[in-house]
């Protein structure tokens, strides 16, 4: 092996640097500006002119005067005449009914006369007759004794006390029964008077009494004394004799 050795490099000193030196120069001065003094041209005033506008004529106006307005012609019309007063209509007295519907109204059936219900019923609906129901079957009822009593609809009943009692009470017809003890009852109720009346009697009564105490009467008037047949107003015939069948 082969060694080779380098030279020693000297070592180099920086050179030196001289120092900068400041210039101590002042600057230059400027000398001032000299602005010019001129002062501006004066501007003339402006001339106006001085002519006076031209005058205006006057308008003429006419002179003319307005036609003159005709008087309005009125109407001399005279006012319409007033016709007469007109005396009143007389009215003749009010004319005397032939019948007053009001009076017994409340009984007009039994109470008025056929005549009075036919004008009522007519001129001032008043009077008039019911309206017949529907036409039911006959049927039958029948009183004896104590009385013993069969009723219209089949039934049966039996009483024995003192009293006058309604058999048959209707808007039409009515019967009534005045009951007594008698001595052959032993004290006990019998049938003594049987009273028939109602709107079918018009007004009229047929009372029948019993045979040993009693008599039969129309409007409260005997009648039948003896066996025979009485006409009951129109209404029916009344007949008393010695047929018929004992029925207690």
């Amino acid at each position: 092996f082969c060694t080779t050795q380098e030279p020693a490099t000297p070592t180099q000193q920086p050179v030196p640097v001289p120092p900068v030196l400041t210039p101590t120069q002042q600057p230059a001065t400027v000398p001032p500006v000299q602005l010019p003094t001129q002062q501006p041209a004066p501007v003339p005033p402006v001339q106006r002119p001085t002519q006076q506008p031209a005058p205006v004529p006057p308008v003429a106006r006419p002179t003319q005067q307005p036609a003159p307005v005709p008087p309005v012609a009125r109407p001399t019309q005279q006012p319409a005449p007033v016709p007469p007063t007109q005396q009143p209509v007389p009215v003749p007295p009010a004319q005397q009914l032939p019948y007053d519907c009001n009076a017994g109204l409340a009984n007009f059936m039994a109470g008025w006369s056929q005549p009075k219900k036919d004008w009522c019923c007519k001129n001032q609906h008043k009077g008039c007759a019911p309206a017949s129901p529907a036409p039911q079957p006959a049927r039958t009822c029948q009183i004896w004794g104590d009385p013993h009593i069969n009723t219209f609809d089949a039934g049966h009943a039996d009483f024995y006390g003192e009293g006058i009692k309604w058999i048959v009470k209707s808007a039409d017809f009515q019967i009534q029964g005045r009951y007594k003890a008698t001595p052959f009852t032993n004290g006990l109720a019998a049938t003594d008077a049987v009273a028939i009346g109602g709107t079918l009697m018009q007004g009229h009564v047929l009372k029948v009494g019993c045979m040993e105490t009693g008599q039969i009467a129309f409007d409260h008037a005997p009648i039948l004394g003896t066996f025979g047949t009485f006409d009951a107003a129109g209404l029916g015939t009344v007949t008393y004799n010695d047929q018929g069948d004992l029925v207690d």
